[in-house]
């Protein structure tokens, strides 16, 4: 996850192990980048920005919004000739 503001250097934390750049995806110069962060260390992050709670049993709570993932309904059904007649 990268920050947006954008600084002269960029900060890396945590351990990047791939030699694919941002800039691959189109993000330019970023501040501060997270590599793969340990659980410790993403529990911290995600209390320092108050982006979510502890639970009393351990688990990291967050509000991840009203608009995540896919919805139910959101289907789409596509006719290719050479699978039509391998379903099941």
């Amino acid at each position: 996850m990268a920050s947006i503001r954008t600084a002269a250097t960029t900060e890396h934390l945590g351990r990047k192990n791939t030699s694919y750049e941002l800039d691959n995806y189109g993000i330019k110069e970023p501040a501060r980048v997270y590599w793969n962060l340990n659980p410790s260390e993403l529990y911290e992050e995600i209390a320092r920005r108050e982006e979510g709670i502890l639970s009393n049993h351990g688990a990291m709570i967050v509000n991840t919004g009203e608009h995540t993932g896919r919805a139910a309904k959101d289907k789409a059904i596509v006719r290719e000739p050479e699978s039509e007649d391998n379903l099941f």
